[in-house]
């Protein structure tokens, strides 16, 4: 086994915030506001900002909302809460997007026809369910139940879960030609204020109709990190995404000799969203799995256990290697063809196409003219790797700072035509990004990615936290209930507030409101107290905190509460 890691300290702290119990029932989307308000908003507060989104549907402390006419969720909780939330809330898609794999593997599967995927269906979950943890298990048989609850009638079970969850890595086991990806990273001397930005571009198979399923979903681990996945429903694994720690995702297809099955690497992308605060916490995860075949990654950090030094490395895997290259990483001088070095090295930026530029793992390479072929004349190294490269050096030369605009330029430079599925840039220092899916219209016509809409999306905007602590959970009706409200977040200052009702069987009440102003990456907890009404109906009954963007309707987390209300 082959291990180069440069110098990275690998043991690192987790950063957490807290949910709630919560509710499976589900909710309207209305608003709710009362006249009942405690202020602790400050003047010098950051000012308001007003999400454009709308609620469309609420279940537990899951929410949908439409931007743009894309479909936005939020869920909450443990594996079990999130998994509902999520099956409920994107039934439609999830079926959807299993109809789509039929023309994906008659595109992508040198052949096959698109019906083969109910044979690939069971035969994928069977081979990958090994590498699934517990707790994936549960998201996705929650996912099931709660699409179940959404459509008694669906036909999807765990094993299409599981397969749409494996699916890369049974393409790449088979090394499908069509995946090609790209990434970088730039920050410091190269960059806007010295902040960190990050490209990711997916270049797989496009016209099958998955286009029409991208979702993206903001996701609060229950004690983990706040993150967002931009992909496609069902797809609990991150082939794309941020966390609240800035930890931004590339990734690029390497194909090698090297391979074999494992545990499917949106999984442990996803686990370093939920849990990790540095890139350190990459290399840990992924040189502690059973990895599956050859893949570039780029991995960054906006430097939250660093004093706020942005940091980003390229890390180069196969089944049984990995290495880890820094920015303008000497070792990268190693990488020849006849003698002749192909390797970039730029300060304060990571990139890669599919070359591995390690020896050893270019020596089982089957990408870009792999093993003995030269690199360089390959259209991967020409138009990606090197075309990323060109682009970093273009603005340096011109004395432009790269931030998000310049990075979406580069996008649309490197992204293959035929292939353009998604490209995401990230602004991982101030937690916000920029996704273009393809689309395809009414008509047929298909949009690459690259030349579609850049929306954006603030992760920033979502990472408060919110959760209800009650002084006792069995109030009188007429009595007084106190509530604390503990809120945590890793983004900036906000005003906010908490709006609190209680749902019986019988009916909704307003309890009331608290303002409040959160400081930048810092954690408060206001109180309330309220009163039970008198003419609530006894027995079960949940309490509900809203939070919301100050004097807005906007939606920012949301906590659940039972209660049993005695006479």
């Amino acid at each position: 086994m082959c291990l180069a890691v440069g110098g990275l300290t690998l043991g690192l702290a987790v950063s957490c915030t807290s949910s709630s119990s919560r509710s499976n029932s589900a909710t309207t989307a209305a608003a709710t506001t009362s006249n009942t308000t405690t202020s602790s908003t400050s003047s010098n507060a950051a000012p308001l900002r007003t999400n454009t989104a709308q609620v469309v549907e609420r279940v537990g402390e899951g929410w949908l909302e439409l931007k743009q006419g894309r479909k936005v969720v939020h869920v909450k909780g443990g594996p079990r809460e999130r998994g509902y939330q999520y099956g409920y809330l994107l039934a439609d898609e999830i079926e959807g997007v299993f109809k789509a794999l039929e023309n994906y593997v008659s595109a992508a599967g040198a052949g096959l026809p698109g019906s083969v995927i109910h044979l690939l269906s069971p035969a994928g979950a069977y081979l990958y369910k090994p590498f699934f943890s517990a707790a994936e298990i549960e998201e996705l048989e929650a996912i099931v139940d709660g699409m179940r609850a959404k459509h008694p009638s669906t036909p999807l079970d765990l094993d299409d879960l599981l397969f749409i969850n494996a699916l890369i890595d049974v393409g790449g086991t088979v090394d499908f030609s069509v995946f090609k990806c790209s990434s970088l990273a730039v920050w410091g001397s190269l960059s806007e204020q010295g902040k960190l930005f990050q490209t990711r571009c997916i270049d797989l198979t496009t016209g099958t109709g998955l286009e029409n399923h991208a979702v993206v979903v903001y996701v609060k681990p229950e004690g983990g990190v706040p993150y967002v996945n931009p992909g496609w429903a069902g797809m609990i694994g991150c082939p794309s995404g941020l966390n609240a720690h800035g930890i931004g995702i590339g990734q690029v297809w390497a194909f090698s000799d090297d391979r074999q099955l494992g545990r499917p690497w949106i999984l442990a992308t996803m686990e370093l969203l939920a849990t990790g605060d540095d890139v350190g916490d990459a290399v840990r995860i992924f040189l502690n799995d059973q990895r599956t075949y050859g893949s570039n990654f780029v991995f960054t950090d906006r430097g939250d256990t660093r004093g706020g030094q942005p940091r980003g490395i390229a890390v180069e895997s196969t089944s049984r290697d990995l290495v880890v290259f820094r920015d303008d990483d000497p070792r990268e001088d190693l990488a020849l063809y006849n003698g002749q070095p192909y390797g970039i090295r730029i300060k304060d930026a990571v990139f890669r196409g599919d070359c591995a530029l390690d020896p050893h793992i270019r020596s089982r390479q089957t990408a870009s003219n792999g093993p003995n072929g030269d690199p360089r004349t390959a259209s991967a190294y020409r138009n990606r790797y090197k075309g990323q490269a060109d682009g970093i050096q273009a603005y340096a030369t011109a004395g432009i700072k790269i931030g998000a605009a310049e990075c979406i330029e580069i996008t649309k430079n490197v992204a293959m035509p035929s292939h353009s599925l998604q490209c995401c840039v990230y602004a991982n220092s101030d937690l916000e990004l920029w996704v273009a899916d393809a689309k395809i219209d009414a008509q047929g016509n298909l949009t690459p990615a690259f030349q579609g809409t850049y929306e954006h999306h603030s992760l920033d905007y979502f990472t408060p936290t919110l959760k209800i602590v009650p002084d006792h959970t069995q109030p009188a009706l007429g009595s007084t209930l106190n509530l604390a409200f503990p809120i945590t977040t890793l983004g900036s200052e906000r005003q906010l507030e908490v709006r609190v009702r209680l749902e019986t069987s019988t009916g909704t009440h307003d309890l009331g409101v608290v303002g409040l102003t959160l400081p930048k990456a810092d954690r408060v907890t206001p109180t309330l107290s309220v009163t039970i009404p008198a003419g609530a109906s006894t027995g079960n009954a949940t309490l509900v905190a809203d939070l919301h963007e100050a004097y807005t309707t906007d939606l920012v987390d949301c906590a659940e509460l039972q209660l049993t209300l005695t006479p």
